[in-house]
């Protein structure tokens, strides 16, 4: 038997399939447009919720309105004791996090690279262009200065951040689809691939996802 657990971005879908005792379906998802282009019919899914059951508190004065990928993220560095951290997650939206062990502190969400490079299809001289990924202080090129504003500009803005907290030693771990531009302009990270997924599972494991979140779709 297996857990099927998908991860349901904006954009994108990503699935992962673990061995387990039990046979079950879960859902971490921020978009309920893309949900409905699964197939679940004859499933009875489990849905991630962030609840008190959690080991560690959210620093939002309503809790539930951090994504819950933000949480499956933070329950991955809780169990494989990566903390404290900055969690970087760059899909459709870029979100830094920071994760102490006991409460997760969302710091910023932004437009992710892909939603910047898009904007310049509204400029006539700019709109056949591809910003350029790399450190350009004098660009020679239209591209190298689109990069600068895509790229460079907003990666260094959270690594100013992540340099001026007040955190002492710390990891930075990063997932998501387009993790380039950060492994470029930051160094000593840690990418994981599936952060997200694999701190679902642990979620499950641990009773946190149970059948008093089931639903059926």
């Amino acid at each position: 038997m297996s857990v099927i657990i998908y991860n349901v971005g904006n954009t994108t879908i990503k699935k992962k399939e673990y061995q387990h005792k039990k046979r079950a379906v879960i859902l971490i998802s921020v978009s309920k447009t893309r949900e409905k282009s699964l197939d679940l019919s004859g499933n009875n899914v489990l849905r991630m919720k962030f609840n008190n059951r959690y080991p560690f508190e959210v620093n939002y004065d309503v809790p539930e309105q951090v994504g819950i990928d933000r949480v499956a993220f933070a329950v991955f560095s809780f169990y494989r004791k990566l903390y404290p951290a900055f969690l970087i997650d760059s899909g459709t939206f870029i979100t830094l996090d920071f994760f102490d062990g006991k409460v997760l502190y969302p710091l910023v969400t932004m437009p992710g690279f892909k939603q910047l490079s898009s904007l310049f299809k509204m400029g006539y001289n700019l709109s056949s262009l591809a910003p350029k990924i790399g450190t350009f202080d004098f660009p020679r090129n239209p591209e190298q200065a689109m990069g600068n504003g895509v790229f460079r500009i907003p990666v260094l803005g959270m690594k100013s951040i992540i340099e001026h907290s007040k955190s002492g030693e710390f990891k930075v771990l990063v997932t998501g689809g387009n993790t380039e531009p950060i492994a470029y302009f930051l160094k000593d990270i840690a990418l994981f691939e599936n952060a997200v997924m694999d701190g679902g599972f642990w979620a499950f494991e641990h009773g946190l996802i149970d059948e008093n979140g089931a639903e059926g779709i």
